[in-house]
């Protein structure tokens, strides 16, 4: 099995991975489109288009309020839990890549004993796309695209990162499944 790179890097998307936060998106979105003064359709267009800006800061202080409580209780999903403690303990680098605040995802992660296995959180504060994060951990790290496993419920996210090259698992359906999958990748 000489030509099958080993896996280097886990990268992990957070809420719908890891967890699944409960935050009625539909309110957020409301009420983020009062601070900017104009109709937010998508959070995640709105976290790319306004980077960095003074209107991006105030709409994530206002998301990351409701991220946090429900970070607050949140379960892990634990066959994903599992997961991450499994691969960095083989020296897998093992990254949170998220659309969510650092705040939100470090507080769930000291919460149920996981920050310790993880290398790195990476959130709209420092890159507006997963594409972004994802090139950034290969920077990083000095590893080859199929020396990395990219896990994300998004589709979207999914496509855009398999143009670098790297291994992706769309997590959708049963995570104790897709966790199982990985696994297979790892070994």
């Amino acid at each position: 099995m000489e030509g099958i790179p080993k896996i280097r890097v886990l990268v992990l998307d957070f809420d719908g991975v890891i967890t699944f936060l409960r935050v009625d998106w539909g309110l957020v979105r409301y009420l983020a489109s009062e601070v900017a003064g104009f109709e937010i359709r998508s959070l995640l267009n709105f976290w790319h288009d306004y980077f960095g800006s003074d209107i991006f800061f105030r709409v994530s202080e206002l998301v990351e309020g409701y991220e946090v409580k429900a970070a607050e209780v949140a379960e892990p999903v634990p066959e994903v839990a599992e997961l991450i403690r499994e691969a960095a303990g083989r020296g897998v680098k093992v990254y949170v890549a998220t659309m969510q605040s650092e705040a939100s995802v470090v507080l769930f992660l000291r919460k149920h004993g996981l920050i310790n296995y993880v290398t790195d959180v990476l959130s709209r504060e420092d890159l507006p796309t997963k594409k972004d994060m994802l090139k950034h951990i290969l920077e990083v790290e000095g590893v080859r695209p199929e020396e990395v496993v990219f896990v994300d419920d998004s589709e979207n996210n999914i496509i855009s990162c398999r143009e670098l090259g790297i291994k992706c698992v769309h997590a959708r359906g049963d995570l104790g499944h897709v966790a199982g999958l990985i696994r297979e990748l790892l070994n």
